[in-house]
């Protein structure tokens, strides 16, 4: 009788796990048609080596591969860092009204994206010329993505106000798992996450948890996030001591060489791990010196640059 009692529990449990295991693949698979990740032309019939470099973007919640800031971050890619440029569209999904069901659909889109890395793998590339940058929603599918993929395989993720509802009240894993260097911009306290577990979190504004510059969204302070990253590109947020206001119980003082900043464009990131402070402004290109007239004829000389160089160069579009 026991062993029939035994027996009956291992079929129910083997049946249950057969059940999960299909429903998350007949979930993939449905989701499948409706994300596409949209190549760059440089992708394209591209002769790949070893030293082929590949970015991806994920956008988030209500957006798709076509709002401004994912095309400026291209257009920025493709200038400073040059290679394969892919976005993970999701876009249809995204459009859901209810984010918390969005949010649950996170894994299945995180597994799709680890799927994306094994094929770029296959096809050549390197993953310690990988990059991944995520928004939001996207923040947390590239970190899971890049962890799902291998740890700390791929060579750097860049996230911006990693969302925070539906995922902060579980236990996550290390972020820094994900890939080599992981660096997290903290723009909004009631969106974005509030833990600080990546090689570098950097607080932007009060503390990284609000921005003199927010209004409605969606450029309200968790919108404003990877506007302030695309305008890292060209303007520099300078790390700075820890102010006043965001003094914690456990905060602590950091280290860091002259003019560390937040950013792409930072490459000593690799060599320094902390929690790190920068101010930003109320009007772009959100720079807490851009009073000063040095700035100020260097942004001037840097807007007639951008004109010039759109002028001459063709429209990012993605495949």
């Amino acid at each position: 009788m026991m062993r029939t009692i035994k027996l009956i529990g291992i079929i129910i449990s083997l049946s249950l796990s057969l059940s999960t295991a299909t429903l998350a693949l007949m979930n993939r698979l449905m989701y499948s048609r409706s994300v596409v990740f949209r190549e760059s032309m440089s992708c394209i019939n591209a002769t790949v080596n070893e030293h082929s470099k590949y970015a991806i973007i994920v956008h988030g919640w209500r957006e798709s591969c076509h709002v401004k800031w994912v095309i400026e971050l291209a257009r920025n890619l493709r200038q400073f860092r040059k290679g394969c440029i892919i976005c993970m569209d999701y876009g249809d999904m995204a459009q859901n009204p209810n984010y918390l069901f969005l949010a649950k659909q996170s894994d299945d889109l995180s597994e799709m994206l680890a799927d994306k890395l094994r094929e770029l793998e296959d096809r050549g590339y390197d993953p310690s010329n990988g990059y991944m940058f995520g928004f939001s929603l996207g923040g947390r599918i590239v970190l899971e993505g890049g962890r799902l993929y291998g740890k700390q395989k791929i060579a750097e993720i860049d996230v911006c106000d990693n969302a925070g509802p539906g995922f902060d009240i579980f236990e996550q894993p290390d972020s820094k798992e994900s890939a080599q260097n992981v660096q997290c911009i903290h723009t909004s306290r009631d969106k974005g996450t509030r833990n600080r577990d990546c090689h570098q979190d950097w607080n932007m504004g009060f503390c990284g948890r609000r921005q003199m510059a927010a209004g409605s969204p969606p450029k309200g302070s968790h919108g404003l996030c990877p506007i302030f990253y695309n305008a890292a590109f060209h303007f520099d947020f300078f790390a700075e001591a820890i102010p006043r206001q965001c003094r914690r119980a456990q905060a602590y003082y950091n280290f860091w060489p002259s003019n560390f900043k937040m950013g792409y464009m930072e490459r000593r990131k690799f060599e320094i791990t902390g929690e790190f402070y920068s101010s930003t402004t109320h009007e772009y290109p959100y720079t807490p010196d851009i009073g000063s007239a040095d700035t100020i004829l260097a942004f001037e000389r840097f807007k007639r640059r951008i004109m010039r160089i759109r002028k001459r160069s063709k429209p990012f579009r993605w495949n």
